[in-house]
């Protein structure tokens, strides 16, 4: 048997490889199609070349290059409607005046379990919440 088809496609945004090896993997046994970028920068590039075809983004705050609070504010101006789920092990980084500031769906503390992780985005995705820019393929 072959993959399941795809669910969602999610930018994951993580420095420390091995958790991002961990976390885009576990996502892709859930179905999902996972782009990977190990800092704010790199995260914008893969946005920017992306098309409007990502669903969501999961992202840690303490990143090399643009940061990861500055990641946030620039995705959600280009599409206002774009999930983000952001992942931090800083209690600072739970204000929720500053998560709503940047217009964060979600926060999950690490460490995280798989579980935590996966019911998290499928909560949110099922919201019906996922990024109006994508556009529709003849097979949709």
């Amino acid at each position: 048997m072959g993959q399941p088809p795809k669910k969602h496609t999610i930018l994951l945004v993580e420095d420390e490889k091995s958790l991002q090896v961990l976390v885009k993997t576990m996502l892709e046994e859930a179905g999902h199609a996972v782009l990977a970028a190990s800092s704010g920068t790199e995260a914008w590039t893969l946005f920017s070349s992306a098309g409007g075809s990502i669903d969501l983004v999961l992202t840690d705050l303490g990143l090399p290059g643009v940061e990861g609070w500055d990641l946030c504010r620039k995705l959600k101006m280009v599409s206002p409607e774009l999930p983000i789920v952001v992942a931090s092990g800083d209690p600072d980084s739970m204000a929720s005046e500053r998560l709503a500031e940047v217009g964060v769906s979600a926060f999950i503390r690490k460490p995280f379990s798989n579980e935590e992780l996966l019911e998290e985005i499928d909560r949110i995705l099922s919201r019906g919440n996922v990024s109006r820019l994508r556009t529709p393929t003849p097979n949709s």
